[in-house]
């Protein structure tokens, strides 16, 4: 069991330091774009479309890492679905 829970919180601490490390990496890029745009004449602001799906990426990435679907399944859960379907919980 506490091979099940160390490899649970392995998990979620590599999922947060991929979300850090991501948006380290899309803010260079929207910082490269953005400089290349102003250098080109500065016209139309076309950046803002890979910033669009950048910015995208990142809210998944960041429900991955710390939104509610990272919580790992406890018994009190179980035992809560167990009560909902109508059958008794084991402990």
């Amino acid at each position: 069991m506490s091979e099940d829970i160390r490899e649970q919180a392995r998990k979620r601490i590599q999922a947060r330091r991929d979300f850090w490390q991501m948006l380290a990496v899309f803010g260079g890029i929207i910082v490269i774009l953005v400089v290349i745009w102003a250098a080109t004449g500065a016209g139309y602001f076309w950046p803002m479309w890979p910033i669009f799906g950048l910015a995208i990426a990142t809210i998944f990435t960041a429900l991955n890492a710390f939104g509610p679907f990272n919580r790992p399944i406890t018994d009190a859960h179980i035992d809560e679905e167990v009560r909902k379907l109508g059958g008794s919980s084991g402990s």
